[in-house]
């Protein structure tokens, strides 16, 4: 295992990955651009892609990949949803991503307004089918969720682990996790997951947050606990104008904890905002870049969605 003592040592081992949101509108697709075109500066791994709900999310995807290609040339990771698709329908959109030259798929349920249909024969089950199913049908290489909170619909962490070897024996190569604020829930799980033999990748989502008061709404809805300390100095904090520093410490703290761990690849959530991530690369690398780290706005309440297994 390498450990990362310093900032300096963790960014001469790190590899990062950026996740952007689906555009909706001209607005968010200017916004998206822009942090993409920025956010490309500090040399990503590769780019994922979010996958929402609802009817056209199929073509807002496509299309938010196409951009995200017409302006990097950097691996593209496409979340694919099937909670609300039968498994022709899904199939197909992961044809269409596939002609398209995407081979990376992040297999999650999704949240589901029709929740009867996850039972019909025509439907996936699971995501365990699912990552079977993909890797029979194309060549591609797949990832799924893990959570170092314990899962909203799990009793206990042992359930957690079982699903996520389930998940891995099904043919899932790695898997991101759910954003999370407490190091030490990352290190139970992946620790759990190395003494029961499994050495697949877990690489820990961080949440690229500037507004507060929406990652604590975030949070709840995504049932990530906070360290009550942390929560407490959250709620604390009263003086917008510090919110923006004080967010970016937040999260300096945890990426160093985690490199500290041994640490090496990390999955910034960026909202489709480049300042926050692009200021945790540069304050964490031993040979800064040149970047404008001016942008500062607010974060879309829509953005986020829960991961379901």
């Amino acid at each position: 295992m390498i450990v990362a003592s310093t900032y300096s040592d963790l960014m001469k081992i790190l590899e990062f990955r950026l996740r952007f949101f689906l555009q909706k509108n001209q607005n968010q697709k200017a916004q998206l651009t822009k942090a993409v075109k920025k956010l490309k500066l500090n040399s990503p791994d590769f780019f994922s892609v979010t996958y929402g709900t609802g009817d056209g999310v199929a073509d807002l995807s496509l299309d938010t990949i196409k951009m995200l290609k017409s302006h990097s040339d950097k691996n593209i990771l496409a979340h694919i949803t099937f909670s609300e698709t039968s498994k022709h329908e899904t199939l197909e959109i992961v044809s269409k991503l596939n002609e398209i030259g995407i081979s990376s798929f992040l297999a999650i349920r999704g949240d589901s307004r029709f929740e009867n249909k996850l039972i019909a024969d025509n439907y996936f089950k699971d995501t365990v089918e699912f990552v079977e199913t993909l890797k029979k049908t194309v060549s591609c290489d797949v990832s799924v969720a893990a959570y170092p909170d314990i899962h909203q619909s799990s009793n206990s962490l042992n359930d957690d682990i079982d699903w996520l070897m389930r998940k891995f024996d099904a043919g899932a190569s790695q898997a991101i996790t759910q954003f999370f604020f407490n190091a030490d829930n990352f290190f139970r799980l992946r620790d759990a997951m190395a003494k029961k033999g499994y050495f697949n990748p877990i690489i820990p989502g961080v949440l690229a947050f500037e507004n507060i008061e929406n990652m604590l709404s975030f949070a709840n809805k995504c049932h990530v606990q906070i360290p009550s300390m942390l929560k407490k100095e959250f709620i604390g904090n009263k003086d917008i104008d510090t919110h923006t520093s004080h967010c970016l410490a937040v999260l300096l703290d945890l990426c160093g904890k985690l490199g500290r761990g041994g640490v090496d690849r990390f999955h910034f959530f960026t909202l489709n905002k480049s300042y926050i991530t692009n200021s945790l690369v540069q304050l964490m690398s031993p040979e800064p870049k040149t970047l404008e780290l001016s942008e500062v706005s607010q974060v879309d309440n829509s953005s986020i969605r829960s991961f379901v297994v």
